[in-house]
């Protein structure tokens, strides 16, 4: 493993890393249900968040592990040192805010073909409550109220072929849910094949982690569920 980050270092390439978990199956619900929160860092198998953040985590790492496991705590939790299932960012724009903050990512911008949607998140509250975790609502709650009533700008899928000479190869795509309490249903990174681009991406479809077989407007048609995409550029040393 440790040659495969070298290698993606040397091209400063975050994407070669990713292409090398091409095949591993997709597993969903891989992290702990409940507390005690345990730290999985299995790369056999991932789910779409799993797969960014352990390409994330192992880029950083610089290929130490003990600098993988501060990577990976860094961007799976909100608040560092806290291993516990109420830190853990669960939903995507808090991984997206810390990730931000300290400059790993910078949203693409284009105002004119650009929508805006309100986002109340409770989605995880609510399914929580229906079971009898060991987990403190309260805490999932006060986490949600951080992000709730914020408005997500996004591009429609119809604005795609015009934004798409701002994408960079290895973009993170965040797929918006048309679920008021959600934020997004799905991420995945960008790379081009011929004139157009494709999502990268652990696919529950196809079981597995693969390059989307059709492009990412195709993609989105295919998916009606979401109205539109974030693009993120990637600034990883």
């Amino acid at each position: 493993m440790r040659k495969h980050i070298l290698e993606a270092r040397e091209q400063q390439n975050h994407i070669q890393l990713a292409k090398y978990f091409l095949g591993k199956p997709y597993v969903a619900f891989a992290l702990t249900k409940e507390n005690p929160e345990q730290l999985i860092t299995d790369l056999s198998g991932f789910d779409c968040v799993t797969l960014f953040d352990n390409v994330f985590a192992l880029y950083t790492s610089k290929g130490i592990d003990s600098s993988y496991i501060n990577q990976l705590i860094k961007v799976r939790y909100f608040h560092p040192g806290r291993i516990t299932y109420e830190n853990r960012n669960h939903y995507f724009s808090s991984t997206i805010q810390k990730l931000e903050k300290s400059g790993y990512l910078s949203q693409v911008r284009e105002s004119k073909f650009e929508v805006s949607s309100p986002k109340s998140l409770d989605v995880l509250s609510e399914h929580l409550k229906k079971h009898r975790y060991q987990i403190s609502i309260d805490s999932i709650e006060h986490m949600e109220k951080q992000f709730s009533n914020a408005h997500l700008n996004y591009f429609p899928t119809k604005s795609i072929p015009k934004i798409s000479h701002l994408i960079q190869e290895g973009d993170l795509v965040l797929f918006v849910t048309n679920n008021k309490n959600m934020d997004y249903h799905h991420v995945g990174f960008l790379v081009k094949k011929g004139k157009n681009w494709h999502v990268l991406h652990a696919s529950q479809q196809y079981k597995k982690v693969i390059v989307s077989p059709e492009s990412l407007e195709e993609y989105m048609h295919k998916h009606s569920s979401f109205p539109g995409i974030q693009i993120y550029h990637l600034n990883l040393p």
